[in-house]
């Protein structure tokens, strides 16, 4: 694809399947997308995942790109943010390169569309991936999305669209329960070659409840603090680390 289209990074390697942490949550989302990287374009097409901030949303998607591009070396895959998506579409529009974009776009095995709700009251945008939709779809390709929110629930997104959104597979993940929230600190634990407790581990997911996101930015924080004072990671630790933190992060000391 030329140089001045798609600004969203390539896919991230680290997200995949084997470090997804799943439970109650998200294990219907997980295994929705295990079962479409492991046939894509045959089945679930397009894939929906809808959920809140920090859930995991951009992990499952990428984690499916990234398994599918491990088995077929020589497949078209396309991440994009759906705020990138708009930019690309302007950008081509603007420049009489509509045509171009287009053929890309239809060349692809896969496409994986993050944040779709960005696109709500973007005419033009939402004009060109309807007509991709259609061409994908025609040749039987995949397309994997994720949302904020139910495709009923959307607003500033044209009707057809939506209609396209639902005619494949929807799922939720929902906010992660504490044992997940725990599961999930002691994987990126490992990840980071750090080593923390369990008791490290409630404490943390007991008082940072919002979303994944921050919980790992609760988790980096006490490791950076840690590392400055050379310390080993316990809960005192901890408290002292997050206590700041806390108030940004929702959480209740």
């Amino acid at each position: 694809m030329p140089s001045e289209f798609s600004f969203t990074p390539p896919l991230n390697n680290s997200y995949v399947f084997d470090n997804f942490v799943t439970g109650k949550a998200n294990q219907f989302a997980h295994a929705a997308a295990v079962q479409v990287a492991n046939s894509i374009g045959i089945t679930c097409s397009p894939l929906f995942i809808y959920g809140g901030t920090g859930v995991g949303k951009t992990h499952l998607i990428q984690a499916i790109g990234n398994q599918y591009k491990s088995e077929n070396k020589q497949a078209k895959i396309h991440f994009v943010n759906a705020a990138n998506y708009v930019s690309d579409v302007v950008h081509a529009y603007n420049n009489d390169r509509l045509d171009e974009f287009n053929q890309y776009y239809d060349s692809l095995d896969l496409l994986l569309i993050d944040d779709i709700e960005r696109i709500a009251g973007k005419s033009i945008t939402m004009r060109e991936l309807d007509r991709t939709f259609n061409s994908l779809m025609d040749t039987k390709k995949q397309i994997v999305i994720t949302c904020d929110t139910f495709t009923e629930d959307l607003s500033g997104i044209d009707s057809r669209l939506i209609s396209r959104f639902s005619c494949g597979l929807s799922v939720a993940i929902e906010p992660p329960c504490l044992e997940m929230r725990v599961a999930i600190l002691l994987q990126k634990a490992i990840t980071s070659k750090n080593s923390i407790g369990e008791d490290v581990a409630y404490f943390v997911a007991e008082h940072v409840r919002s979303d994944i996101r921050k919980l790992v930015g609760a988790l980096n924080r006490i490791e950076a603090y840690a590392r400055f004072h050379k310390r080993l990671i316990t809960v005192d630790l901890a408290k002292e680390s997050i206590a700041e933190f806390c108030d940004e992060a929702e959480c209740m000391l």
